[in-house]
This record gives structure tokens, sequence and C-alpha cells, in this order.
């Protein structure tokens, strides 16, 4: 008897708020999300390094994502909060808007950045999933946290 089911891949996503565009990251990369907490700044690093903070006894460096994007930073709501992931063997954590779900996507809901935006240096994404009219940017978190921001230091907001 011939197995004739189809092996429909789907990729597990935890997507986030930045402003009012939706981006999402492979959820393997994420070790969890918590509420945004003091971070003590660190003199003479890039703008998209907030500073430092202690998870539960570990110190773990702490960026904006938003300032690490090239978006303008603004200040802290009720939702920001960190999500920390795994980056070179060490925890990391990146302030995000707000966390909104974990999301399946059938990979043939994902497009490839075209030419003209891969053109634009866009190599931080893998994708663009589409859900109806709506649109998530998928991230190489990898190669965001590989690429020099694309603004100078400053511009963050202290806690």
């Amino acid at each position: 008897m011939e197995n004739t089911q189809v092996s429909e891949e789907k990729q597990r996503l935890v997507a986030f708020q930045l402003g009012a565009e939706k981006y999402g990251v492979d959820i393997n990369h994420i070790r969890e999300i918590i509420p945004l907490q003091a971070i003590t700044t660190v003199p003479g690093v890039p703008g998209y390094v907030r500073g430092i903070t202690n998870l539960r006894g570990r110190v773990i460096t702490v960026l904006d994502l938003r300032v690490k994007l090239g978006l303008p930073a603004t200040p802290p709501t009720a939702s920001t909060c960190i999500v920390i992931v795994e980056h070179a063997a060490e925890p990391l954590g990146l302030i995000v808007d707000d966390v909104s779900e974990v999301l399946q996507v059938d990979e043939e809901a994902i497009d490839h950045p075209s030419r003209v935006v891969s053109s634009l240096n866009s190599d931080h994404m893998t994708g663009v999933a589409r859900f109806g009219d709506e649109l998530l940017v998928i991230l190489d978190l990898e190669a965001v946290l590989r690429h020099p921001s694309p603004h100078p230091p400053g511009g963050s907001f202290p806690l």
C-alpha cells in the first residue's frame, strides 16, 4: 500500500510588533519572552544596545530591535517586552513593542524577498508571510544580529 499523504511543511513563528509593522522569527530561536525590566546602560556601545539586565542571576545584553533595524526609537509602553533569544551560545534580549502570537505558516504562504527589496540591503529577511491582506516580515535573526545597525549610536530612550 502506497502512502499518498502529502506532507505539508509549516513554519512556526513568534509574531511581534515594531511600530505598525508585524515581524516574525522562527520559534526555535526564542528562549522566552519577559516583561520589560530594569536595564543598566553601558557607555560606549552602539545606539541599538540598550544595556544589560539581570535575568535570574545571569547578565544579558539587551538590544532595541527597532533601532537595530533602522526604525526610530520610541518610549516603552505597557506592552513592550523583551524576547530572549540564543545567539552565539549566549542569551540576548531584544526589545519589541508587543508579542502577539505564535503562528504556524504554510511554506506556500511565504514569498521570498524580490530582487528589488533584496537590493535594498534586506538580507535580514528570509521572506514575507501572507495572511489575507496582512503581511508578516520574517526576519533572519542571525543576519540581523550579525550586521551593523544602519544608524549611528544614540537615539534610544532610557527606562
